[in-house]
């Protein structure tokens, strides 16, 4: 195994290879996180016995955590069409 990864030092750079699988990791962890904090405000702006301002401040982390994930795959797509 050692042998192939000396034959490929040439063409594949390693160094970035792992910060692109970094960033993948932890973009992948925050679009996850986003999602579940946008689908649990979600439930409690629904709840029918919940305070006005609790229903109005989830209300805008639904809305804020949604715009965050449309925005990241909006520049996913960018990247990905322009590279």
């Amino acid at each position: 195994m050692s042998a192939i990864l000396a034959a490929s030092s040439g063409l594949i750079n390693w160094s970035l290879l792992g910060k692109i699988l970094a960033i993948s990791a932890g973009l992948s962890i925050g679009l996850v996180v986003l999602f579940m904090l946008a689908v649990n405000s979600l439930s409690v702006v629904r709840r029918d016995g919940a305070a006005a301002a609790t229903r109005a401040l989830n209300g805008v982390v639904v809305v804020v955590a949604s715009a965050a994930i449309l925005a990241t795959l909006i520049w996913g797509l960018y990247f990905i069409v322009h590279k």
